[in-house]
């Protein structure tokens, strides 16, 4: 990368660091949120067309099982952003998946009721146990004294 270009991203990034707020930038620090790259708008180009794709039971069943053998929200969030872009679609994800779906549901909580029914609680399960096994401790070995005589 020539001298120039490495100033002009530099400025960029020094720009957009600027613009954050105090919150923003403690959680930079803190590895909470990550930058990433996005395209910039362009006058010339158009938004895509979106494609209305009607994902079928069955498939929807198989991404049911493929978010229940993840293992991290973040994973599935990935795969939901990927293929389960409206509402429409988390909707029907998750009435498949037997949860309960009211009208006044938005996007996200859909996708955080679908995680959560096929993720977050094996995780939850996993943390509380710890990761090798039961918290249960075996009280087989511990000697009691007799009471009785």
């Amino acid at each position: 990368m020539a001298q120039d270009e490495v100033t002009q991203v530099l400025s960029a990034v020094s720009r957009f660091l600027a613009s954050l707020s105090r919150a923003d930038v403690e959680s930079l620090t803190t590895g909470e949120r990550k930058l990433g790259l996005l395209p910039s708008p362009s006058k010339k180009t158009r938004a895509p067309v979106k494609q209305k794709r009607d994902i079928s039971d069955e498939e929807m069943k198989r991404d049911l099982a493929s978010l229940g053998e993840l293992n991290s929200r973040e994973e599935g969030l990935l795969l939901l952003d990927e293929k389960y872009r409206t509402k429409a679609l988390l909707e029907k994800l998750a009435r498949t998946a037997d949860l309960h779906v009211q009208r006044s549901d938005n996007v996200e909580m859909l996708r955080s009721r679908v995680i959560e029914a096929t993720i977050g609680y094996r995780l939850r399960s996993r943390a509380i146990q710890g990761e090798g096994g039961s918290m249960i401790k075996n009280t087989d070995a511990v000697e009691t004294p007799d009471l009785l005589g």
